[in-house]
């Protein structure tokens, strides 16, 4: 979320009861607040919990992917992911893990359109219409990876990372992510983030795995940002 937005909820709840403090820790701000009155703290938690929900605010030091792996363990699915911008930067986040190889069947880095088109079997129409960068292009990525592997789960991303590439229409920093499960239900969702390469990279594989547990955790109920936000 924009930094300025954060900042103004947390004035907001704290009020004069409690002390805060906000600093960068790799994909998200970190928040610690402080009291001498525990429902104090809790309160401002539970205020920022209302407001931006469960998918941008954790609580003390969880940590997304080993819980991710643990939900996926759970329901007996297993992972590939369909990777363009990102370079294979989300199956490298999975596999930080130690353990995961029980999770995570394998990734695809299809950076090319030809290699979406030979290995994910999207089709040439759909890349010519829509572009690589497209709703309808990860979709088409999530069902190709999972009917290429024999995966029950499916993550894509696809986007413009820059410095070049970008047009006025998708200009640097659009990405498209899509999770995908074997049963059929899917969602795909747009993000816009800040340059350069390295932080769009790294936000769009973090959104990709909050995509991800939102589909496995609550069906259709996922992030859904267009603004060049970060998360807590």
């Amino acid at each position: 979320m924009a930094r300025r937005v954060l900042e103004k909820r947390l004035a907001l709840y704290a009020g004069e009861d409690v002390l805060w403090a906000r600093t960068s820790g790799g994909y998200r701000h970190v928040v610690r607040l402080s009291s001498g009155q525990e429902k104090a703290c809790q309160a401002v938690y539970e205020g920022l919990l209302r407001d931006f929900g469960p998918f941008l605010v954790r609580g003390a030091d969880e940590e997304l992917v080993p819980a991710l792996l643990g939900r996926l363990r759970e329901e007996k699915l297993t992972l590939v992911t369909a990777e363009s911008c990102t370079g294979g930067l989300v199956a490298k986040l999975l596999t930080d893990v130690p353990g995961s190889s029980d999770v995570v069947w394998g990734a695809f880095v299809t950076y090319s359109n030809d290699a979406k088109t030979r290995l994910l079997g999207v089709s040439a129409d759909t890349l010519r219409r829509f572009g690589a960068v497209s709703r309808e292009t990860v979709l088409a990525m999530a069902a190709g990876a999972l009917a290429a592997s024999g995966a029950r789960a499916a993550v894509a991303v696809s986007g413009v990372a820059g410095p070049g590439g970008g047009s006025a229409e998708k200009p640097v920093g659009s990405v498209w992510t899509g999770a995908r499960l074997s049963s059929g239900e899917h969602v795909e969702r747009f993000f816009r983030f800040p340059p350069p390469r390295e932080r769009v990279r790294e936000l769009s594989a973090w959104a990709a795995l909050f995509l991800l547990e939102g589909l496995v955790l609550r069906g259709d109920e996922a992030l859904d940002i267009v603004l060049p936000l970060d998360y807590i």
